[in-house]
């Protein structure tokens, strides 16, 4: 598969289907025998296993330049990435994802103590461009210090000349979204409208950024998606049209089941800490998607919550068999806040709960408002191992604040009862002993 446009074809790409590197002008194809294809983010890979791959080619610029992308997994956390490039005999051109010679090197990949999936970017410049010099040069790709183990090497792109940082920031978009990497700057599509921005409003939702969608001019075509260590799956299970994303977040919670409680149908069931955001961009009214979450309780015991604004849908899986929730309709625009519940009941009769755990900080500040959902009367409690001031704040949806109070003093049980007025979401936050607990409480007359 070529990531290529008209306005700038890559000259040599990685083809993962029968694992060559391809000559898109020449037509050749290099093959490296011995390889085998794993998957990275539900997308075919090529196992290079501590091989290198050497290929030459006689497509720099006169000027000696040319920008090559590489898209690969690290080993291990705190390593930033175990691949690396050189040019002629041992002289790499990155090592371990920090530049060893030349200038003009970039990084645009998430904080270095994540495992992942890294994209690079970097002008290549011939060492010595002179008047001995045709043109030709040898490239190689492998293991940095010949380190064991097998991660996929994903993608290659290869490029005579310099990119623009328009198209250079819609390639590394288009990459991240199909291997699952993690951008520092804003996720574009081809006409750079921004699908998400992890430095911007998007902040607070990106750990584990992934997307599904279609850019023709990108030649990106991405059904199915998994956050990395996030639990939840996206996947569009119909035909979508070209310029169609739905991008997806966590916001870093814990994978507890904390001291929110909320009832649905008169049975309890805890909020699991770790939220997902989910936002639609197409040309339609709406997106519709499948969620799978990938814990091992039984289907009966789960739901998901989505909050948009005010409005709060809660969605069941689609059989007993699985944890599938299907026809989840996302508008084009709109914010969706994804949280999981699940009923502690199910959890103390004995069924696996693997992937749930139980936060020790929770014994230490213990938070719970109910009823939830309420009528407008609600009880907040709050439990804590260590006397000290309980501050509580009520913000209703836009961030108005509609309740706060203090205690005169330092205590380890707190009790307020309030009352809310109008239907919709509302936020109680409790702060005590350097934590804080924000807990969504929905009222409905």
């Amino acid at each position: 598969m070529a990531f290529g446009q008209a306005a700038a074809s890559p000259r040599i790409h990685l083809e993962t289907r029968n694992s060559a590197v391809v000559d898109q002008v020449g037509g050749g194809k290099l093959e490296f025998a011995g390889s085998q294809l794993r998957s990275t983010n539900f997308n075919p890979s090529v196992a290079l296993d501590g091989r290198t791959m050497d290929f030459i080619y006689d497509s720099l610029r006169r000027d000696g330049t040319a920008t090559v992308m590489t898209v690969y997994e690290t080993d291990e956390e705190g390593a930033v990435g175990l691949w690396q490039m050189g040019s002629g005999s041992n002289r790499a051109l990155w090592l371990n994802s920090q530049q060893v010679s030349y200038d003009n090197f970039a990084i645009t990949y998430r904080k270095t103590t994540e495992q992942g999936v890294v994209i690079h970017t970097m002008l290549y410049q011939y060492p010595t461009v002179n008047g001995a010099y045709d043109g030709h040069d040898t490239l190689y790709v492998g293991r940095e210090g010949g380190k064991e183990g097998e991660k996929n090497f994903c993608a290659m792109l290869y490029f005579p000349g310099k990119l623009d940082y328009r198209t250079q920031r819609q390639l590394e978009s288009a990459l991240a979204i199909r291997y699952g990497a993690q951008l520092h700057g804003p996720y574009v599509n081809s006409r750079s409208e921004t699908l998400w921005n992890p430095v911007g409003e998007d902040s607070l939702y990106s750990f584990g950024v992934c997307g599904v969608g279609r850019d023709d001019r990108l030649a990106l075509l991405q059904p199915k998606s998994k956050v990395r260590n996030g639990y939840l799956t996206i996947e569009m299970p119909n035909a979508v049209g070209d310029l169609t994303h739905v991008m997806m977040g966590h916001n870093g919670g814990a994978m507890d089941l904390g001291g929110e409680l909320l009832t649905v149908d008169k049975v309890q069931y805890a909020v699991v800490g770790r939220q997902w955001k989910l936002r639609a961009h197409g040309d339609g009214e709406s997106e519709q998607v499948r969620l799978g979450l990938d814990l091992k309780v039984p289907a009966a015991a789960v739901r998901l919550m989505l909050t948009r604004g005010d409005e709060v849908e809660i969605v069941s899986p689609k059989d007993a068999d699985g944890l599938v929730f299907e026809n989840i309709d996302i508008k084009n625009g709109e914010e969706y806040i994804v949280s999981i519940l699940v009923n502690p009941a199910a959890l103390q009769q004995g069924t696996a709960d693997e992937g749930l755990t139980a936060s020790a900080s929770n014994a230490d500040f213990r938070v719970m408002v109910h009823p939830n959902p309420t009528s407008g009367r609600y009880t907040a409690e709050v439990s804590q191992s260590r006397e000290d001031v309980v501050t509580l704040m009520v913000q209703d949806a836009t961030g108005r604040v509609v309740e706060q109070e203090t205690t005169d003093g330092k205590v380890s049980q707190y009790s307020h009862s309030g009352v809310l007025n109008n239907t919709g979401v509302y936020y109680v936050t409790v702060s005590s002993n350097g934590k804080q607990k924000t807990i969504k409480v929905i009222v409905v007359k």
